[in-house]
C-alpha cells in the first residue's frame, strides 16, 4: 500500500486490491504448478479482499471459484448476502 500511495499520491481502491489478489493468485500458481495449474487447484486461500476456493464445475469442464457470493439489499437498504 505504501508503494502505491507513494507513486501514485493516492490510496488504493477496491479495484486495486482485487487486481493485486488475482494476480497474486494466478502468477503464484503458475510459479508454483507450472503452466498446467488448472489441473490441481491448491486448497481455498484467502487474499486481501478476495478469496479463492476452486472446484470442478462438470466433468468435462472447467472449475468455478465458489467462494464468491452476491450481495443484495435489504428492505432497510443495508447489504446482506442473497439467498
Amino acid at each position: 500500500v505504501q508503494d502505491f500511495r507513494d507513486r501514485f499520491n493516492s490510496e488504493p481502491g477496491i479495484y486495486g486490491f482485487t487486481g493485486y489478489d488475482i494476480t497474486n493468485y494466478f502468477i503464484g500458481q503458475i510459479s508454483r504448478k507450472g503452466k498446467y495449474f488448472h489441473f490441481c487447484p491448491d486448497e481455498p486461500s484467502r487474499g486481501l479482499v478476495y478469496k479463492f476456493d476452486f472446484k470442478k464445475a462438470a466433468p468435462l469442464g472447467g472449475y468455478e471459484n465458489h467462494s464468491n457470493f452476491v450481495l443484495q439489499y435489504g428492505e432497510d437498504y443495508r447489504l446482506e448476502a442473497a439467498d
